[in-house]
């Protein structure tokens, strides 16, 4: 999904196009013929690896039956002549409750499987967000959706017509193809030294791992430290799995013999080669400069010069046979002639070979075709699965030296231009699919994702990409763009079978493909940016990388997290669509990849700096954005000023050139690094070309004007944001998030010293926490809030019944709407101290004290020190001498036991449903109705704005005192209640 480059067209079959009719036979045909102990009747024809791969009678291809379609243009629509696809033979469903494998291929462990509820379905990117900690240390994971979600396939199959690329399995797997390479090699070598040689040396039966035998010896320094240090035996043992037989007993003797027989010419020709390699000069195009006759080693005339080789590689260049310190009679005049560079690259210019073009039926035909007749000819073993069994034969062939297998996968199809296959058409606007947010069409629109503002859309990363896969088709290990979330949806088919390494191992897996794959990454320093290698994971697993494997069927979501390698293939033949999406934790993986990039110099898909600068200036007071937005806005801020700053000085160059006009991507590519320059640029009078500000070092080297103006150079600064805007910015943030601190602990403050709130406060609290996003841990408070609105409703309609039922000429023709439920609960604690039999009721002029609502009954009365109410020491059961000896005392009301938030919460909710079900039938006797009177004090807690008021001056009735509640911020944030 992410390769959003065209394809290579440097293939081996184009790159051997020359070789003539008398270079030995291709290394496919050479290990045939040497396990067969065969030699072939024509040692002088040498096809390309791939014209190899036609006469091998092991190879399987997928053959088309028809080449009708391949004429013209492939790609025009002619629904009228094109057959739909038989779904008759496709698997379109899967049990929701999705297998789970006891043990599988190398015992891999399997990735996460999550399966989300219709409530936590409603939004893909919270849903995602909340599983996100969890599934980021699998690097894939898969998500099921809830029962009963299943769009149809909605792409007009007679119409939809795409181009394929051929893959041959083999050459996809990384150590598979270097050993192809260096025998290719080899054989070129040999052949234009006048020695070809058409049969890999034998040893034991069986033919010699000359690839393995190099790396052997050069691990160890060198033949020559080999020799001195007696380890041929030991080199022996390790190029053959299981070592030599015991009847073999010169395998020591035989193994270096043929390493000086076949590696040694070959290493000491391309030596120089590969020095230059080492250092990066791998750059072998004709410089057109230069004038042609000019040696390539030297840099002198050749014309008239009659020992000379032109070369039949790539840059096609001249040399001096003298300067290659080559004898002219051990050359093959009738066989081609490479360089030693251009021999050393030689089958390093690999990529996908493009295809036939298809319709879905064609290629449902030869899918099927294909897939019937080789497990007819590999049968499932009993006792094992389909699947299974299909993957061991997967890795089997990309080990094969001599199974050429071939295959077409049609993949990175633009739904644009194509048809997507989730419902998104004029047709399909009654679809409720049409609009769903889980629609690979909609999703990336959808304002949770950060890339949904970048214009124009990309293809494959904003619009989806369609994959139609058949068995043994293959996507190779990669990384997304920028390293941006995926999420890859099947249609139909069979199984697809995902590999994945999270973002924490992503620099161990670097080193191990660079430790397995020396020459290819010597060759290509970018090559996992390439789309075409893959490892088995068995390998990775060796070398300490974390390596889990998903199996995805038909109804099923994977996603990739960001900077997680991923690799996999296909079962059979399917259908999968793909996009890219990015959430506030992505950011600090898009600055990474920006880095690497500009290391690699490989071109950037979209402009980081203008992506976050677009974010920012949206939501410069929006705490929520600014909080993860901040940090990483102003670093880059920050290193903008300072490289101006510097290069300015270093240049001696006049203050910036400020233009507002907003550029198109081609005008902002630095020509050093490939990335994007938005904030700024250094340009030149003389060129279209512009350098980022980070590789203003290699100005003088692009400008000519120095040279004839005495040194006077045309390039100047040009910036798109002003220094005072950047500070702007960043300030701006700084302030946003210093007021939310502010806000916060105003909050923390306002929670802390309030005795008892409303639900209606913390409601207000929790709303604003939530829609700002700060950073303030209420979560388990908005379940709480939500049970208490439901519970408060009941016991109002409950208070309102029994308002109407004790003061039906008051309460009779109120509307519940109307219903004043302070003014009841006045009423009903005034009736409620008429029934307290203990003592007389006091003289309402009286002032009244403590629990009891009684006057001064002179006897010992103390005060809280915090709400500075008197209470009778006999009420709170305090002797006088107790009473006395205290310096301060605070009551019950306000003395609270402080425990974590979650336990108290709990102990509300369940003291809440205690009470409900207790009140199922009331007793409207206000002298029995104890659990009434705990309900009007909860409904106190709920609804009351001032509880000290009430108690002060209405009185507790019956006294049972109030359960408040209240929150202390901090750290571990509590509720604090009392519990008479």
């Amino acid at each position: 999904m992410s390769n959003k480059h065209p394809y290579n067209t440097r293939m081996t079959s184009q790159s051997n196009s020359k070789m003539m009719n008398n270079v030995p036979v291709s290394t496919h045909e050479m290990i045939s013929v040497a396990r067969k102990e065969e030699i072939p009747s024509n040692k002088h024809q040498n096809p390309s690896r791939s014209q190899g791969m036609s006469s091998e009678p092991q190879r399987m291809s997928a053959k088309i039956k028809s080449n009708s379609r391949t004429k013209g243009k492939q790609s025009t629509n002619q629904s009228n002549s094109v057959q739909p696809i038989d779904f008759s033979t496709i698997r379109t469903t899967y049990p929701h409750q999705d297998e789970v494998k006891s043990k599988r291929l190398y015992n891999l462990p399997e990735g996460k499987t999550f399966y989300p509820t219709w409530t936590e379905f409603q939004d893909p990117y919270e849903y995602i967000a909340s599983i996100t900690q969890e599934g980021s240390r699998y690097g894939i994971i898969k998500i099921i959706p809830p029962e009963g979600w299943n769009p149809n396939f909605s792409l007009e199959t007679t119409r939809f017509r795409f181009k394929t690329r051929k893959q041959k399995v083999n050459t996809m797997e990384g150590e598979t193809r270097a050993k192809l390479n260096y025998i290719d090699q080899l054989q070129l070598f040999h052949a234009q030294q006048g020695r070809p040689f058409s049969r890999l040396p034998q040893l034991d039966k069986a033919p010699i791992d000359l690839h393995k035998l190099a790396r052997a010896v050069a691990d160890r320094g060198g033949p020559h430290e080999v020799s001195k240090n007696k380890q041929w035996a030991e080199v022996a043992r390790e190029i053959k799995e299981g070592g030599y037989s015991q009847t073999c007993t010169s395998a020591s003797k035989t193994i270096k013999e043929r390493y000086f027989d076949f590696i040694d010419p070959y290493e000491k020709y391309i030596a120089e080669a590969k020095r230059e390699c080492k250092l990066g000069k791998l750059d072998i195009k004709v410089d057109l400069a230069k004038p042609e006759d000019v040696c390539g080693k030297c840099g002198k005339v050749t014309e008239g010069n009659e020992d000379v080789l032109q070369c039949d590689g790539e840059c096609e260049k001249p040399y001096h046979i003298d300067c290659l310190n080559i004898k002219k009679e051990n050359l093959n005049p009738d066989a081609q002639w490479h360089c030693p560079m251009c021999l050393f690259l030689t089958g390093t210019d690999y990529g996908f070979e493009p295809g036939e073009g298809f319709t879905l039926r064609d290629l449902q035909q030869t899918a099927d075709s294909f897939r019937q007749r080789y497990l007819k000819n590999h049968p499932v073993p009993p006792g094992v699965s389909m699947e299974d069994h299909i993957e061991s034969e997967f890795w089997r062939l990309a080990h094969s030296m001599d199974d050429n297998t071939e295959v077409f996968y049609g993949a990175d199809i633009n739904s644009t231009d194509y048809g997507s296959g989730f419902p998104c058409s004029e047709r399909d606007r009654d679809d409720p699919y049409n609009r769903d947010p889980w629609n690979l069409r909609n999703l990336p629109r959808l304002t949770g994702s950060l890339l949904h503002d970048i214009t124009p859309a990309i293809p494959g990363m904003m619009l989806p990409w369609v994959y139609v896969g058949m068995i043994f088709s293959a996507f190779c290990w990669h990384v997304e763009d920028h390293y941006t979330y995926s999420i890859n949806y099947m249609h139909w088919g069979e199984t697809k079978t995902w590999y994945g390494i999270s973002a924490s191992f992503a620099s161990k897996f670097e080193a191990a493909a660079k430790k397995l794959l020396p020459e290819l990454f010597q060759h290509q320093p970018d090559l996992l940016t390439q789309l075409t290698t893959i490892l088995n994971p068995e390998k990775l697993v060796q070398e300490g990388v974390e390596v889990f494997a998903i199996d995805q069927r038909p109804n099923q979501f994977v996603i990739t997290f960001p900077q997680a390698y991923h690799a996999g293939f296909n079962h059979g033949l399917n259908c999968n669509e793909a996009v890219n999406f990015a959430l506030p934790d992505w950011i600090k993986f898009g600055c990474e990849s920006i880095k690497f990039y500009k290391e690699i110099k490989r071109h950037q898909v979209f402009s980081h700096e203008r992506l976050l600068l677009a974010i920012g200036l949206k939501n410069l007071n929006n705490y929520k954005v600014v909080k993860w937005l901040k940090d990483p806005l102003s670093e880059m801020c920050t290193k903008e000023l300072k490289l101006r700053a510097e290069v300015i000085q270093q240049l001696s160059l006049s203050p910036p050139i400020h233009d507002i006009t907003e550029p198109k991507d081609s005008e902002m590519v630095c020509s050093y690094c490939n990335g994007f320059s938005y904030f700024s640029a250094l340009k030149f009078k003389c060129t279209d070309q512009i350098l980022c500000i980070e590789h203003a070092d290699y100005a003088q080297g692009m400008c000519n004007c120095g040279e004839e103006n005495e040194k006077k150079y045309c390039y100047f600064i040009q910036v798109r944001i002003r220094d005072f805007h950047l500070k702007s910015l960043m300030d701006t943030m700084e302030y946003t998030a210093f007021q939310t601190q502010q806000d916060v602990e105003y909050m923390a403050t306002y929670l802390e010293e309030s005795t008892t709130l409303s639900i209606k406060v913390l409601e207000d609290i929790y709303t604003r926490v939530k829609e700002c996003g700060y950073d303030f841990e209420l979560s388990e408070l908005g379940h709480f809030i939500e049970q208490s609105q439901i519970w408060f409703r009941k016991l109002f309609e409950l208070c309102f019944e029994v308002a109407q039922n004790i003061w039906p000429s008051t309460y009779r023709n109120t509307l519940i709407n109307n219903f004043d439920v302070g003014d009841f609960l006045c009423k009903w604690e005034k009736r409620a101290r008429g029934f307290h039999s203990t003592t007389d009721i006091p003289p309402l002029n009286q002032k009244h004290y403590c629990f009891c609502r009684r006057p001064d009954n002179f006897k010992t009365m103390i005060e809280c020190d915090k709400c500075h109410e008197w209470y009778h020491c006999e009420c709170i059961g305090m002797s006088d001498e107790e009473a006395n000896s205290l310096d301060t005392w605070t009551c019950s009301m306000c003395h609270y036991d402080k425990n974590h938030l979650s336990k108290k919460i709990r102990k509300s909710m369940n003291k809440f449903e205690k009470l409900l079900k207790a009140t199922t039938v009331f007793p409207f006797s206000p002298r029995h109705s104890e659990q009434f009177v705990k309900i009007i004090q909860i409904i106190k807690s709920l609804s009351g704005p001032d509880l000290f008021h009430i108690r002060r001056e209405i009185g507790l009735g019956l006294a049972i005192p109030i359960d408040g509640i209240e929150t202390k911020v901090g750290i571990d944030t509590d509720v604090i209640m009392t519990d008479n």
